[in-house]
């Protein structure tokens, strides 16, 4: 099951994140290394055909700490609108089964509007 964690999000900016990736019972890091690549979208809601938003997910091959990166540049948060949004990630992998996918995160997103333009 996914861990439960809510961002913030300020519209405008560029934005980033880094989150630890948890084992299922949370009491040990994954070795994202084993893991071919990881993505993360944003939806008004979960009957949502069609993402707000795409959130960047960075992992890298000898990252055995389980740390994720997560970004969305300025021109993409300045298309949000001051609302709540949900969003998840999910993993692909691992090694050799590239057709594995798991959610490792999932939660609101809470956009906050831009006053300077």
């Amino acid at each position: 099951m996914a861990k439960i964690y809510n961002l913030s999000v300020d519209q405008g900016t560029d934005w980033s994140a880094n989150l630890t990736a948890y084992t299922a019972n949370g009491t040990a890091t994954i070795n994202l290394g084993k893991y071919t690549s990881a993505s993360s979208q944003i939806r008004r809601s979960y009957t949502s055909t069609h993402p707000k938003a795409e959130i960047t997910v960075n992992i890298h091959t000898s990252n055995s700490t389980g740390l994720l990166y997560l970004t969305m540049a300025n021109s993409m948060t300045a298309n949000l609108t001051d609302s709540r949004y949900l969003y998840d990630i999910e993993l692909k992998g691992p090694h050799p089964d590239e057709n594995e996918t798991t959610r490792i995160y999932e939660g609101i997103v809470t956009v906050h509007p831009q006053i300077t333009k």
